[in-house]
């Protein structure tokens, strides 16, 4: 994410844990758990396009 985030390691932290703290079990694929994560992360990006770019590379990432 620090790549895709211009770098900003504390904005990479902060959606990381973001991430972490909300996402529900089997959240893939799930329409209803994947908008749980997403509005966990535009409490943080606060920029609806940044979160739909941003989730799909959260979606893409084996971690979560």
């Amino acid at each position: 994410m620090y790549n895709n985030l211009g770098q900003d390691e504390d904005l990479a932290v902060q959606l990381d844990n973001v991430v972490k703290e909300s996402k529900p079990a089997y959240w893939r694929g799930n329409q209803t758990k994947e908008n749980i994560i997403k509005q966990a992360v535009n409490t943080v990006l606060k920029d609806v396009d940044e979160v739909e770019r941003i989730f799909e590379i959260i979606k893409q990432q084996q971690e979560y």
